[in-house]
């Protein structure tokens, strides 16, 4: 059972940092995901995604758009991109490249999806392996400076029936701006006869905002950077159930 569309990515304009996404994800006939909104044309549904990223003392932008540094938004020459070397029902080969096309991670992502009751769940592992000479850092715009806009990481860009949602953080209500850089391994949606769940396989933080948009990230970067050395690995496991 597949709840959507999953993109490469290939068609979409370098400013936005061409990776795989899926879009719509639905719950029966609900469509869960926005596409390219007009806020934030680089959003594209549901995606793996890391603004701030340095390759040695080389800027990467893997989120889209304009990069926070120096004390603002600046549309950089660095909109890197994830490149889908092999496809299949079960998963993809990705090779993650800085803005000059230059290889530096590789990515085997698996993919499956199970129903649950009346709806699914989409669970993504992905192994990261730094492929170059340099270490790879992996930050957000608050690691660059910006407070409390941590994301970076499994991104969801929430359609517009989610606008308003309440949020449960492992099993705690709250609004999003309490839960906004917040750690844990749980965060729901719920809005409109719609719950929709993003989990972590380890505590993380989460990057949530419900108004005037829906964005649902787990944020693993949110408020330190990740470097991984020359030939190092690391591994990820999300989820996202919808019922």
């Amino acid at each position: 059972m597949i709840p959507g569309d999953l993109h490469t990515g290939a068609a979409l304009p370098p400013l936005h940092s061409p990776r795989p996404y899926w879009h719509p994800l639905r719950l029966g006939d609900r469509v869960l995901t926005d596409d390219a909104p007009d806020d934030h044309p680089w959003h594209h549904g549901l995606s793996v995604a890391v603004a701030n990223m340095r390759v040695g003392v080389t800027s990467v932008n893997g989120w889209g758009g304009p990069t926070f540094v120096d004390g603002d938004y600046r549309q950089l020459d660095n909109n890197g991109s994830q490149v889908v070397l092999e496809s299949s029902p079960d998963g993809q080969r990705i090779e993650w490249r800085d803005a000059l096309g230059e290889p530096f991670l590789s990515e085997l992502r698996g993919i499956s999806v199970e129903p649950v009751g009346t709806g699914w769940r989409l669970e993504v592992r992905s192994d990261w392996s730094v492929t170059g000479d340099e270490a790879v850092a992996f930050g957000s715009p608050t690691t660059a400076g910006r407070g409390n806009a941590g994301y970076g990481g499994f991104f969801l860009r929430g359609a517009a029936d989610l606008v308003g949602a309440a949020v449960e953080l492992d099993g705690e209500r709250m609004d999003g701006e309490t839960a906004r850089g917040r750690t844990g391994r749980r965060c729901a949606l719920i809005a409109d006869g719609i719950r929709l769940t993003m989990e972590s396989a380890e505590p993380t933080p989460w990057f949530v905002r419900t108004e005037p948009v829906v964005m649902l990230c787990a944020a693993p970067f949110f408020h330190e950077e990740l470097v991984l050395p020359p030939g190092a690995s690391r591994s990820w496991m999300w989820s996202l159930e919808a019922s």
